[in-house]
């Protein structure tokens, strides 16, 4: 019996010792990493090489959806690729749906401008063989992510996520 006491002492001091060597950062060191994550996505856009991971979806009409990993935007250069759900009315598609918000073409256009609150707002335009679509991504300093996208033949959905920071 007196072993099993000292088991769940010993237990319980081993996890309160991890918690107190987890050492939380200081001001300065938080707002030295606030300004790297921003320099990164601001090199990202000015690069034109990033991905954006999608967790949430907001289509025009219906209920809005959490996603499960793996749907993500990528701009390489000068194309762009799209990997996203499509929930919504489309007006002239191919029998079958067609490519949806699954393609990947070249840009025909790729402005920056200055959003509020810090954003930057990157403008896409990119035709994919079915129809013309405008990308419009709003990116915070922090690397999150609001996309609207319209097209000719479809409803406007929006999305929501991250910036993959990873440099790897």
């Amino acid at each position: 019996m007196k072993g099993k006491y000292f088991v769940i002492a010993f237990v319980l001091m081993a996890i309160v010792v991890a918690a107190c060597s987890t050492s939380s950062l200081t001001p300065e060191e938080k707002a030295a990493q606030k300004m790297r994550i921003a320099e990164a996505v601001a090199s990202a856009i000015d690069n034109r090489r990033f991905k954006v991971e999608v967790n949430y979806m907001k289509p025009f009409r219906g209920p809005n959806r959490h996603l499960s990993f793996g749907y993500e935007i990528r701009v390489s250069g000068d194309t762009l690729y799209s990997y996203l759900p499509y929930f919504g009315a489309a007006y002239n598609v191919p029998y079958g749906g067609g490519k949806g918000l699954n393609w990947d073409a070249p840009l025909t256009g790729y402005q920056v401008s200055a959003g509020r609150k810090g954003a930057t707002i990157v403008e896409m335009t990119a035709y994919n063989g079915e129809d013309y679509f405008l990308y419009s991504l709003e990116l915070m300093p922090n690397g999150t992510a609001y996309l609207n996208v319209r097209s000719r033949d479809r409803e406007p959905i929006s999305f929501s996520g991250d910036m993959d920071l990873r440099t790897d």
